[in-house]
């Protein structure tokens, strides 16, 4: 199956969808470095980049899943001067109109729900809604996220990752000189704090030894697989992965969708939604992961 991905950035949404089978055929973003990653990741994909109220949707190649993750920052927690604009995801809605896909998934942060005009207005549109954390579906990060659209209910499966089992905590660094109001200690038994663009290019979560997470290791525990690079300099990178849709959350809504689009009726076990534990390793800023500039 083809998918098409709106407001797609670096790419985190799509290489979910390749995680659980599918093929990208599209993606478009109006900034430069994400379209170029996105490149790099999706060679076969078309892209576009552009502002996305200039598409025409006429022009799009085929597809059968639409994806997308308009602009969240008039909802975001993370936002001190949120404003209520639904502007980006009427469109969203708009082109799921217009182009009638198989099935159809928007991300977006679950205060959205919050908002009157979606209790009023949007809700009836979202055949399926539901609040998902990352930290179930195999990346260690808290990050709750909400999806709604045409698509199978995702079973939560029962366990959580941590940190731990994803990267080396003990591998040697530089050490931070901890303050408490700027840094924060991880847990290695837990799942890391939630994973944001601001808070990766502080540097703001320390090792147990005192040093600070690398880009590389950021990307890992955002749930990124080990094929996906980052063609571009380490602060557009924070960016990319701190904007990113979690890939195993997104491959496990992808594997709902096929399991559904192949007939099965039952719906699919915990087994066939959880990802893969990634190989635990050490990564660090030489990696090549990212473009050293």
């Amino acid at each position: 199956m083809r998918v098409a991905d709106l407001f797609c950035g670096g790419g985190g949404f799509s290489a979910g969808f390749k995680m659980a089978g599918f093929d990208i055929a599209y993606g478009i973003d109006n900034d430069s470095n994400a379209c170029k990653t996105f490149k790099h990741n999706f060679p076969q994909a078309q892209v576009d980049e552009m502002d996305i109220r200039d598409l025409d949707y006429r022009e799009l190649p085929e597809f059968e899943v639409l994806i997308g993750s308009p602009p969240c920052v008039d909802f975001s927690k993370g936002n001190n001067d949120r404003g209520f604009s639904l502007a980006f995801i009427n469109l969203f809605l708009d082109i799921v109109e217009e182009t009638k896909p198989d099935y159809w998934v928007m991300e977006n942060v679950p205060d959205i729900m919050t908002l009157n005009f979606f209790s009023m207005g949007l809700r009836f549109k979202f055949p399926n809604i539901q609040i998902l954390e990352a930290y179930r579906f195999g990346a260690p990060t808290v990050r709750r996220r909400f999806f709604g659209g045409k698509y199978p209910k995702t079973p939560i499966p029962p366990n959580y990752a941590v940190v731990k089992d994803y990267i080396n905590i003990n591998r040697p660094g530089h050490r931070q000189p901890y303050k408490d109001h700027v840094y924060r200690k991880i847990n290695p038994n837990k799942p890391l704090f939630t994973i944001c663009a601001q808070r990766i290019s502080n540097d703001r979560y320390l090792l147990p030894n005192g040093s600070s997470l690398s880009v590389c290791e950021y990307a890992t525990l955002q749930g990124f697989p080990d094929w996906f690079v980052f063609p571009v300099s380490r602060s557009q990178t924070q960016r990319q992965v701190g904007n990113a849709v979690c890939p195993p959350v997104a491959a496990a809504i992808g594997k709902a969708i096929m399991h559904d689009h192949n007939g099965t009726e039952d719906e699919p076990d915990y087994a066939e939604v959880t990802i893969e534990k990634q190989s635990k390793r050490t990564v660090n800023s030489k990696s090549k992961r990212i473009d050293q500039e």
